[in-house]
């Protein structure tokens, strides 16, 4: 259909639940927020990987139109 676009609240499930379902991202310390179609990620992750891995999920949901990731990596702790 031409103009059709999925709502926010459904992209923000979407990425929810792939994030949540992924064996490789912890989402306890992660937030996210979607406006037109534009997904915020924010929070902290325990690596690199873990936050490009978020990114990438996020962004292939259909509907989302960027992603904006401002996930933390956390220092790990000193021994």
């Amino acid at each position: 259909m031409l103009g059709w676009q999925r709502t926010d609240e459904r992209i923000r499930e979407d990425v929810c639940g792939y994030l949540s379902a992924h064996p490789g991202i912890d989402t306890s310390k992660m937030q996210v927020s979607v406006a037109d179609g534009e997904v915020t990620l924010e929070g902290s992750v325990d690596d690199r990987f873990e936050k490009r891995m978020a990114e990438d999920l996020a962004e292939a949901i259909p509907g989302v139109r960027d992603v904006h990731n401002r996930l933390r990596v956390d220092a790990p702790p000193h021994a």
